[in-house]
């Protein structure tokens, strides 16, 4: 499968939908840390992250970033509903 690069994607969205393991998250140094576990605490809005090079790291679940998701991720677009008038 190949992989496509979304920038500034919300990393909540995967965790959502059980797709952030094997994710690739870009960082600031252009380095690629593919994701092997996680942990998502609620309380303190952050989410910890353990990379399979074994280094791990805690990000803001309101950040966005770079990241490289499998071909296969659907993007679904939220459809507005119309008000009827009374």
């Amino acid at each position: 499968m190949g992989k496509t690069i979304r920038d500034k994607f919300d990393i909540f969205t995967l965790i959502v939908k059980p797709q952030f393991i094997g994710v690739e998250i870009i960082m600031e140094d252009d380095e690629e840390l593919t994701v092997s576990d996680f942990y998502c605490d609620y309380a303190t809005d952050e989410v910890h992250v353990e990379f399979t090079d074994g280094s791990s790291g805690s990000f803001n679940l309101k950040d966005k970033f770079v990241v490289k998701i499998d071909d296969t991720y659907n993007k679904v677009t939220s459809k507005k509903k119309n008000k009827r008038r009374k």
